[in-house]
């Protein structure tokens, strides 16, 4: 009889533990299931000592560590991604490159990441271009208000040469246009130093050009004798 109690005492146990292995690995799967990892570790660790070298703890330990690992690494960047957006709304670009560049060093490439390191590529250069230009234009400004328009005739074609700035810029064709109607002019200077070189009967002849027009006058013609 005793031996009988001991026998169905046993079984009884074999059967709890059985119970409390599926109840262990269902409650572990269904927390794997909804992608609560650490709690599947937890379960899977308590499963482990309770059942030592069982194959199937054993693989969802595995299976939830590397889980857990991208989930932790997901979360990174995603934290990283909106340091870089405020960064990049302060236009703070160069920070925002460096820190999306490291970002992909240590945690690998994500293409959310990749789309904002291009666009702050994309926006420190535009606005490096506009400071080019900027400094182009202010460049031939200065020349042609100090009156050296050969030199800032010079200045656009490097300007065009370089690409510092596009020929269909509205403000290099204004520029353009000036720099030409300013070369078409007549000389002021030429006027000022040949305004007497006058034809005879202006009033602004010099007095010795007044002698040689007296000189000129045509005398009266003597009549022929029949």
């Amino acid at each position: 009889f005793l031996r009988l109690t001991e026998f169905a005492t046993n079984q009884q146990a074999v059967v709890e533990r059985e119970l409390l292995l599926r109840k262990t690995l269902e409650e572990a799967r269904s927390q794997f299931g909804a992608n609560r990892f650490e709690e599947v570790l937890r379960i899977v660790r308590n499963g482990l000592q309770n059942f030592p070298g069982n194959e199937e703890f054993a693989d969802l330990l595995q299976q939830a560590e590397t889980q857990q690992r991208k989930l932790e690494v997901r979360q990174q960047i995603e934290m990283r991604i909106k340091e870089i957006r405020v960064k990049i709304n302060r236009e703070k670009f160069s920070e925002a490159i460096d820190l999306a560049e490291k970002t992909l060093v240590t945690l690998g490439p994500n293409t959310d990441l990749n789309q904002l390191l291009t666009s702050a590529k994309v926006e420190i250069a535009a606005r490096e271009k506009k400071r080019v230009q900027e400094r182009s234009f202010g460049t031939i400004r200065t020349l042609m208000e100090s009156g050296k328009f050969d030199e800032a005739t010079l200045a656009v074609q490097d300007a065009l040469k370089t690409e510092a700035v596009e020929s269909f810029d509205p403000r290099l064709q204004r520029l353009a246009e000036q720099i030409r109607m300013h070369n078409t002019k007549p000389n002021r200077n030429w006027h000022r130093q040949t305004r007497h070189f006058c034809l005879p009967g202006s009033e602004n002849m010099p007095s010795w050009n007044r002698r040689q027009r007296r000189k000129l006058r045509v005398q009266p013609r003597t009549p022929l004798h029949r």
